[in-house]
């Protein structure tokens, strides 16, 4: 399991690291020097037990059972990771009101963070920082949690941007540059994976597993997302004139589906992964407000059809060798709905990772 976050929570990342830290380290046995200034039964004892809760609560996140010709656990304990990490995020809307067709292509400032984590026995807590806002170049966040196991894990995601830019454009009008739009996003999706025992996500994703042999899984998928969108334009001119013009856009919905990923393990020091999982939206609600040319706002129901699909694709490479190895993964999130005559709109989302580690 690992976390990410930004300079907002980095404080507070950085206490629960400190944190786990002292309360592994205060639970490992004790050395044998310490054992040796005395040989008493109750202090051994006590030792015993100190070291028995301390592989109980690990074993807790060590319980996956696997084919070790596959999947293996590394040999240390101990994993040191600095990364850096990418975001983006592009959203399209185009739409048909009154026979008047309008193109909103808008994305937000690409978001890069650095950050370190440390992990011992699969348990990791870490901190990212964005170096952007040192400066005060951005207010844009987006906060990440990422539990990667064998069998089911979970990609859970919040962020607000301030710094989504654009164009609108119609058929008889150019493209006007618009930066006043505000966005904020929660997604979360999960996995099931049916081949745990000889695939494993955790082993390009986190590393906290190492993949022996290639093999791949189907894997069972559901996904929320929430976006809401703002456009101010009541501090200027309509810049469109004479049309209508969107000022606020909200997109929920839920999916779920199938997939499938394959570890490629060409030897002992690549391994190569790629995914895709497809759902089906089975719930949704898109509301959307405009402007129309009178200045008069009016919101409605966004038009919706069957089937439509929110698509999760992850892609990794790495390479290890001896203790170390240094890695790129990647996820993507997109999805298509709407009448394309009528309405809709095409949302993509993504977050790309370059990481080295040391295991110790």
């Amino acid at each position: 399991m690992f976390i990410r976050n930004n300079a907002k929570w980095a404080l507070s990342y950085r206490t629960a690291f400190i944190t786990l830290a002292y309360f592994t380290i205060s639970f490992l046995p004790y050395s044998s020097q310490a054992e040796n200034m005395s040989s008493s039964e109750p202090q051994d004892t006590t030792n015993q037990n100190k070291k028995a809760k301390t592989e109980k609560l690990f074993s807790i996140f060590n319980k996956s059972k696997t084919d070790t010709t596959y999947v293996i656990r590394p040999k240390q304990n101990w994993l040191i990771r600095p990364k850096s990490n990418t975001y983006g995020y592009i959203l399209h809307i185009k739409s048909n009101i009154d026979g008047k067709k309008l193109n909103y292509a808008m994305e937000g400032n690409i978001k890069t963070t650095v950050g370190l984590s440390a992990s011992y026995k699969g348990i990791s807590a870490g901190f990212s920082l964005n170096p952007a806002k040192w400066f005060n170049k951005t207010k844009d966040y987006e906060y990440n949690i990422n539990i990667y196991t064998n069998r089911i894990g979970i990609d859970f995601t919040h962020g607000k941007r301030t710094s989504m830019k654009g164009y609108i454009a119609s058929e008889r009008i150019n493209r006007i540059d618009h930066s006043g739009i505000r966005l904020k996003n929660t997604s979360i999706n999960a996995y099931y994976n049916f081949n745990n025992k000889k695939f494993s996500y955790p082993a390009i994703f986190s590393h906290s597993w190492i993949q022996k042999k290639s093999a791949g899984s189907f894997l069972a998928a559901i996904t929320y997302h929430d976006t809401s969108l703002s456009a101010n334009f009541t501090s200027h001119e309509n810049p469109l004139g004479n049309i209508h013009t969107l000022t606020k856009f909200k997109i929920r919905h839920l999916g779920i589906g199938v997939g499938y990923g394959y570890n490629f393990v060409p030897n002992q020091h690549w391994l190569l992964h790629l995914s895709a999982q497809p759902s089906i939206l089975v719930w949704k609600e898109y509301n959307m407000e405009y402007i129309d040319p009178a200045n008069t706002k009016t919101k409605l129901n966004a038009p919706t059809k069957f089937p439509e699909i929110h698509l999760i694709g992850r892609f990794g490479i790495t390479y290890s060798f001896k203790n170390l190895f240094i890695g790129l993964n990647g996820v993507i999130q997109h999805f298509q709905a709407g009448e394309k005559d009528n309405f809709s709109i095409g949302s993509t989302q993504w977050r790309g990772q370059l990481s080295f580690g040391i295991r110790i």
